[in-house]
């Protein structure tokens, strides 16, 4: 018996590969995939309680902490007062 340890299909990252997922997509469409993502969802919550999730929130929390570091949050704090104050301009103008 022999074995091919190749992949089979296009490689990945490569224009055909990328056209496989395009024809995947019209053949399926849009609500193919947000379907599957809800089952997912459902499967998720049926099997994991709150503190489960709590507990992931928290670790990609710490993760993002460690890789980025504070200036990280500075950084999306400060956009998001500048969105506020913009937002506060124009109803004080309207």
């Amino acid at each position: 018996m022999t074995t091919n340890s190749k992949k089979r299909g296009p490689t990945p990252g490569t224009a055909q590969a990328h056209r496989g997922g395009e024809s995947t997509r019209e053949r399926y469409g849009h609500a193919h995939y947000s379907e599957i993502g809800r089952l997912g969802g459902q499967a998720l919550k049926e099997r994991h309680d709150a503190a489960y999730f709590t507990a992931q929130g928290k670790k990609g929390g710490d993760a993002t902490k460690r890789v980025h570091g504070r200036a990280h949050y500075v950084r999306i704090g400060r956009m998001g007062g500048e969105k506020r104050r913009h937002m506060n301009m124009k109803e004080e103008q309207a």
